[in-house]
């Protein structure tokens, strides 16, 4: 299996990640002999993570932004799905929302789709779409995100406008939304089920709320596509297997 290293610069804080930490993982890959030269981009299983050390050695040849000093975080080079209670929360937020087509579902109320695959675009291809095509809808992809939720997240990550909407990219946008509907909370047992649920209904127009309707019913042809009740009963299995004592370590820290 490969793996790569994220490191962090020795002047930030441990419990932070600067919004450019995905260019430090790309330099990551380029030191550890993983990638070829001509290779403009990687793909990393964002729910593979431990804790490693502070005693690795720094490279103090590089520039000082992208300088590894510290050991941060291991991750797998290649994706892994379905092994932890994160990928089947995800997986129950991908049933709402994209059904069967995945990780390229694009809102179907958009009578003018992209040209191409959305994991074949790049974000900067898919802002095209969307500058392209007004007046209309632009969900897209497993996780349905909007346009002014992408451009968000992609602005807080550092995630450069060249990179593929692909899997991994995905997965790890909507782990940001997690984390903003209070995961890590919901985890240590400081927000209770049913909060977090009508969090992620806030989140996800296809999840109900307390009311069992979406929070957005009617709008944009906007409605819960399962039960209030289903939508807690699942829930429950997902975290009450011993997947859910692996998560607090697994999340990062946006």
């Amino acid at each position: 299996m490969k793996t790569l290293t994220y490191t962090r610069p020795v002047h930030e804080r441990a419990s932070f990640l600067t919004a450019n930490f995905l260019a430090s993982l790309a330099m990551s890959v380029a030191l550890s002999g993983e990638a070829q030269a001509e290779q403009t981009s990687f793909d990393l299983n964002y729910n593979a993570l431990q804790i490693m050390p502070t005693s690795l050695p720094s490279r103090l040849d590089l520039p000082f932004d992208t300088q590894v000093t510290t050991a941060e975080i291991l991750r797998t080079y290649m994706p892994s799905f379905e092994s932890t209670a994160t990928d089947h929360l995800k997986s129950l937020i991908a049933s709402v929302e994209a059904a069967s087509a995945g990780y390229d579902a694009v809102v179907h109320s958009a009578w003018i789709k992209p040209a191409a695959r959305p994991t074949e675009m790049t974000i900067a291809q898919i802002y095209d779409w969307i500058d392209a095509t007004p007046n209309q809808n632009h969900a897209i992809g497993r996780y349905q995100i909007i346009p002014a939720t992408l451009k968000r997240l992609v602005r807080k990550s550092g995630l450069p406008l060249s990179s593929k909407y692909s899997e991994i990219t995905q997965d790890f946008l909507a782990d940001m939304l997690l984390e903003e509907a209070g995961y890590r909370r919901f985890l240590s047992g400081s927000l209770s089920q049913g909060e977090f649920m009508n969090k992620l209904a806030r989140i996800w127009a296809g999840l109900p709320s307390s009311n069992g309707r979406s929070y957005y019913h009617g709008i944009s042809g906007n409605r819960a596509v399962m039960s209030r009740k289903r939508f807690d009963q699942t829930m429950t299995a997902i975290f009450s297997s011993g997947a859910q004592s692996k998560q607090v370590s697994e999340l990062l820290r946006f």
